[in-house]
């Protein structure tokens, strides 16, 4: 399994006419990112620590390089001015952009990033014939692409598995249309303390809330009172060692939609 391409705010690589090359032994070590630092605490006169805490080191970041080829002319090496300009306006990004990498094997097809690079020139003869490039990511890992669930909450629950890497608890974009009016309570199994309450909901109200965000907004301008009413648990999607398992259910009976990028802790394999 090997990076051959990548797609960078939706353009490839490879229709620049360029190619992913490799400089180093194609066995040595590769750092995946992910790499992870404990907060560590003990009590007085014991010698163990535990843990009261984490954080992320570091986000993700790979150097790797890139060289032109042309098909119709293999001579035809030299980045031109021109090319070298479109390279630049692509990928010298002041803000991040998706990335997605491609395999030769067609792995992690839906895995992607959001980073944005800096650029080094490789020189030969006066020439320039390619680049060196820093992947810089927004955080230590990757994301799989959205995935969307839809149900109805209310005489069954909605049951989802939590396909995320990541140990814990991912918001999601979430929309619920209420059917019947009355204070609606939304419980997930797997997060008994993070119940959903939304009071003096009307028939047909549209709730939209974004955890990541921390907004909640609703359809019907009657329902002025909407931040008292909410409690600001927002829904999301938990995970364990031991189970994925999330059944949701209602009090009263609504339509649901949930959206919600799981965390991939694959790294680049150049």
């Amino acid at each position: 399994m090997n990076m051959i391409d990548f797609e960078y705010d939706g353009i490839k690589l490879s229709s620049l006419k360029m190619s992913i090359s490799s400089f180093s032994d194609p066995d040595d070590e590769q750092e995946l990112g992910n790499n992870l630092e404990l907060v560590n605490v003990k009590g007085q006169f014991a010698d163990s620590y535990f843990s009261a805490g984490y954080s992320y080191t570091e986000p993700y970041q790979l150097e790797f390089y890139t060289t032109k080829y042309n098909c119709d002319n293999y001579d035809d090496f030299v980045i031109s001015d021109a090319e070298l300009n479109t390279l630049i306006r692509w990928l010298n990004r002041k803000s991040y952009c998706k990335f997605k990498p491609i395999y030769n094997d067609g792995s992690f097809a839906d895995v992607y990033y959001m980073a944005y690079f800096n650029m080094s020139l490789l020189k030969a003869g006066g020439d320039i014939v390619g680049l060196r490039l820093t992947l810089n990511c927004n955080a230590p890992f990757g994301y799989q692409e959205t995935k969307v669930f839809n149900g109805t909450l209310g005489s069954s629950p909605l049951t989802i598995e939590d396909v995320s890497d990541e140990i814990g608890h991912l918001y999601c974009k979430t929309t619920i249309t209420v059917k019947s009016a009355g204070n609606l309570t939304i419980q997930n199994s797997a997060d008994k303390y993070n119940a959903v309450i939304i009071k003096n909901c009307k028939e047909n109200e549209i709730l939209t809330m974004s955890g990541d965000t921390k907004i909640i907004t609703t359809s019907m301008d009657s329902h002025k009172k909407l931040p008292n009413d909410f409690n600001f648990n927002y829904i999301r999607l938990v995970n364990t060692f031991s189970s994925r398992t999330n059944a949701f259910t209602a009090n009263l009976p609504c339509e649901i939609k949930m959206e919600y990028n799981p965390i991939r802790k694959v790294g680049l394999v150049i």
